[in-house]
Order: C-alpha cells, then structure tokens, then sequence
C-alpha cells in the first residue's frame, strides 16, 4: 500500500466494523481464553473488544513505559459493566462484589456514567466472569467503542421526595434503543388547567476533547415522545457523514462547533424525521442551590423512609508501580 493509499486509523475501524459484527463472535473470545494473550489478534485488541466493553489494561503509571502517563499495556484488562440509570438490584451488587474478589484483585471502580468497572481481568477469566455476569441480569456489552454508552439519570428515581417524576422506564426503554448526547430534564407545565410532565431537551453536550455545553432545543417533549425523539437524535448522528471522518470528531457536539449546525437547523431537520413538530419550550426553574448533592440522609417520597447517600473515595493500590515493573508485558496486548 502506497503512503497516498494508506488507510488512516479512522478509515481502518470502519472497514474493521463492516467486516465483523463481534457481539455475534463471543466464541472467538472464549478460544483466546483457551490459547491465552499471543492468540489475540490486533483487530480485537484495537477494536472488537471495546463492543464487548473490554479494553487493554494500562499499568496506570507509567510503570513500563508509554505517553501520556498511561503506561503500556499490559497482559490485562478491563471490564466496564453499564448499569443504566445506575440502578442495581441487591445480589447484582453482590455478584459484581464477589467478581471484583476473584478476577479483579479486589477492586470494583465506580464511573461518572454509572458503570462499573474492573480491572486487572486476565484473557483466561473474561468468558466466565462474562457469564456470571449475564446470569445475573447485567451486560458489558456496548459500555465501550463505537457505540452508544450508558444511559444515565438518577439513581435515586422513585425514591427522592422531591423528585419532578420518575423518569427510570424511559431510560430503560432508551437503554434498549441506544442514544447518547442527549440530555432530557424532568419539567412541568400547566396547559389547559391541567397540570403536565414533559422533558426540556438539549442535544450536542460533552466534556473530554472540547467541551461543549448541550444546546437547548425550544422543544416541550412529551412523556410518550421521549423514545421517538431519541430515536430521531440518535438516527441524525448515524447519518451524518461528517463526523465519521475523524475518531476525535465522531461526537454529536461537533455539528454545531465544526459543521455550522444551530439549535434552530438541528431542530428542523429532527421534526422533518419525527414527522410532527414538538411543542415550544416552557421556562425552566433551576433548583436554588446548585451545589445540592446526594450525600446525607434525606427523605424519601415513601412515608416513613429515608435514604441514605455516601461519598465513593477512589482507591490504587499504593505498590502497584513495583507489581507492575516486574511484570512481563504481552508484545500483542
């Protein structure tokens, strides 16, 4: 291949991603598991695993070298599991418990997207922790690469007594869809006399490379139009040509910082696939104090309960550097 025909890295995973559906080649990840790390080839290391919310472990300091403060990879990897809206039944806790005790040396790492994620995970235990996993009703599936992340709200949906609505079956149902860059907020009107829940929209947001704060759309979305608007989001990015020329671009936000989408242009071309128009936006009330949080003991909408919110400290392992640097690195992962 000649330097001018060279394919570049974003041209490389779309070519990668229309020649295997990996979510329909699990038993490729159990033979490695047999053959062990040297049987993995590149293309699964780069991008096949991340369908399965898998990565390659970094040592996380720099250990054995690399950019960046990551460190090179090591014979290793993390799971992320998603728990959308991050809601979790008792024993689904407890199994990610008893995995992080067994395959990830005993630590479970909590995400700002509601995920659960574990490290240190060797090629030999991925299929059976994989399975416990499901067994247990939870899925990594879709927690990283080219698709769409965890649906997050609040965890405290049904619970908080002051809460607008509970929102948590639309996450789930959106869950089922697939979206992100959405952000929908619980808000009321009062239309007829009648006192309505509905959600105030904004499209677009995001931190890491270029924030970018959502943009509100001039929308009052109804509470049965939440998965058709979402589905609509979700099949503008699909389409747009424009942000699948850059792995460091393929975000909804660039539309507007990059490619000269506005909140009007973006609500236009969303009500032409919907094919009604969404209800113009009602003033939105913040909450006085903006630093509010859910640590404490607060009261819960149930009589008679409350719940009880705690802060999750991070924790690493203070002699990882000397594990690590004595550790032999895998040349494939």
């Amino acid at each position: 291949m000649t330097e001018q025909n060279r394919e570049t890295k974003a041209q490389r995973i779309e070519r990668q991603k229309l020649e295997k559906n990996p979510w329909r080649s699990f038993e490729e990840l159990e033979r490695f598991a047999r053959e062990g790390c040297g049987s993995i080839p590149p293309e699964w290391l780069s991008t096949y695993f991340r369908w399965w919310g898998i990565y390659t472990q970094g040592d996380g300091v720099g250990a054995v070298g690399g950019t960046g403060g990551e460190g090179k990879p090591v014979p290793y990897f993390m799971v992320r599991v998603r728990i959308p809206n991050g809601l979790l039944f008792s024993h689904q806790l407890r199994t990610i418990a008893d995995l992080a005790e067994r395959y990830a040396r005993g630590v479970a790492d909590i995400t700002v997207r509601q995920n659960i994620q574990l490290h240190w995970v060797t090629i030999e235990a991925l299929p059976e922790l994989m399975r416990e996993l499901w067994r247990a009703g939870l899925t990594t599936m879709g927690a990283c690469g080219d698709v769409t992340r965890n649906v997050t709200g609040c965890p405290l949906a049904g619970v908080d007594a002051d809460e607008i609505c509970d929102a948590s079956p639309l996450v789930l149902q959106a869950t089922r869809l697939l979206i992100n860059d959405i952000g929908m907020t619980a808000i009321s009107r009062t239309r007829n006399g009648h006192a309505e829940i509905g959600f105030s929209l904004r499209v677009g947001g995001g931190l890491s490379t270029e924030p970018h704060l959502g943009v509100p759309l001039n929308s009052f979305v109804r509470w049965n139009q939440v998965v058709p608007v979402a589905k609509g989001i979700t099949e503008i990015f699909r389409d747009s040509d424009v942000l699948r020329q850059s792995r460091e671009s393929a975000r909804l936000k660039f539309l507007f910082k990059k490619h000269g989408w506005t909140a009007e242009s973006f609500q236009t071309e969303l009500e032409r696939r919907l094919g009604f128009r969404l209800d113009p936006a009602v003033p939105e009330e913040p909450p006085a104090d903006v630093y509010r949080d859910h640590v404490g003991i607060h009261a819960q909408k149930q009589d008679g309960y409350s719940y009880v919110g705690a802060a999750v400290l991070p924790t690493w392992p203070t002699d990882l550097r000397a594990a690590n640097s004595a550790r032999p690195t895998c040349r494939t992962c």
